[in-house]
């Protein structure tokens, strides 16, 4: 299943919070979505549409667990849908109607890896900037020494 989700342009992710799953693949939606999958070792699969990991949003409340979308990829290996809908801990057998529901995004995105970054020069900067002036005040204080 691993494979067939790689060849429909899935990747593994490092950026997750582990929840005992074998597998943690994603693939990019329309922006700013992207569709997770966890496979499990027991070969259980759940799977949510949810804001980009680009985003700080993600950590939020913007994430919805579905099946459908999921079973348009496993269908080419599964001939049957046999999916829980963790929601409601029942399993789907059958998608009498394929709604579209669309989710709205949050209304402001920020992006994590620019903030980051800063920060990240910000600490370089100040640790430069300290580095320095320690090392200014010692050649100080051993010039008056030798006077």
């Amino acid at each position: 299943m691993c494979r067939l989700l790689k060849e429909e342009e899935f990747t593994e992710t490092w950026l997750r919070v582990p929840k005992g799953e074998k597998y943690s693949l994603v693939r990019r939606l329309i922006e700013p979505w992207e569709l997770h999958v966890r496979i499990y070792e027991s070969g259980f699969i759940e799977s949510e549409v949810e804001v980009s990991r680009d985003y700080i949003e993600h950590l939020g409340e913007y994430r919805v667990y579905v099946v459908y979308e999921l079973f348009n990829f496993y269908s080419k290996v599964y001939d049957r849908l046999h999916i829980l809908y963790k929601p409601r801990n029942r399993w789907v057998v059958k998608v009498w109607d394929n709604l579209r529901i669309r989710v709205k995004p949050p209304k402001l995105l920020t992006p994590w890896k620019p903030i980051a970054v800063g920060v990240g020069v910000a600490i370089a900067v100040g640790l430069l900037t300290y580095a320095l002036a320690k090392l200014e005040k010692g050649d100080h204080e051993h010039s008056q020494e030798t006077t």
